[in-house]
C-alpha cells in the first residue's frame, strides 16, 4: 500500500547529521510554511562505507542519511500541495547538502521538478557529482567511523 502522505529521501553527504539536520530543518521551515509536516533525519544502517568499483549508484547502500517526511495532518486536498513541496525539498537539499534521492509514491513528481531521481535504468545522479562524491569515500568512511 501506498502512502501519498509520506516520502523518504536519501541522502549522501560528507556533511555531519546534525550539519544535515540543521539544513534540513532550514529548508522545511522555507518550504513547508503553509502546511505542516515532521523532517526526520537519521542515519542509514543500510550505508556501506565500502564502495570499492561501482557502475551504479545504490541510493539505499551508498547514503548516509535518510528523511522521513511525513504531512502531519492528511487532509486530501493538501495531497499536491504536499507532493510540490517534497520535490522542492529534495532540489533544495541537493543544492545545500548532496545528493538526494526520494523514495515515495509520487517520484515521478520528483522528477518533473528536479530533473532526476533515481531509477533502475538511470541510477547516477547528472553532472560530476558522483564522481565527486565517490573520490571522497574514504574521507567520509573515516568521518562516519566505518
Amino acid at each position: 500500500m501506498t502512502d501519498p502522505f509520506y516520502c523518504k529521501i536519501f541522502v549522501a553527504t560528507d556533511k555531519p547529521i546534525e550539519e544535515v539536520s540543521r539544513l534540513v530543518a532550514m529548508q522545511v521551515s522555507e518550504i513547508f510554511e503553509d502546511i505542516e509536516v515532521d523532517a526526520d533525519v537519521s542515519r542509514n544502517d543500510n550505508f556501506l562505507s565500502e564502495w570499492g568499483q561501482v557502475e551504479a549508484f545504490d541510493f539505499i547502500e551508498n547514503c548516509q542519511f535518510f528523511v522521513d517526511l511525513v504531512l502531519v495532518e492528511e487532509n486530501v486536498k493538501l495531497t499536491d500541495q504536499f507532493h510540490s513541496n517534497a520535490a522542492e525539498l529534495v532540489c533544495g537539499i541537493r543544492k545545500l547538502i548532496g545528493i538526494a534521492v526520494a523514495s515515495c509514491e509520487f517520484e515521478d513528481k520528483i522528477v518533473d521538478f528536479c530533473g532526476w531521481n533515481w531509477t533502475v535504468n538511470n541510477p547516477n545522479p547528472p553532472g560530476s557529482t558522483l564522481q565527486r562524491l565517490f573520490r571522497g569515500r574514504a574521507h567520509v568512511a573515516k568521518k562516519f567511523g566505518r
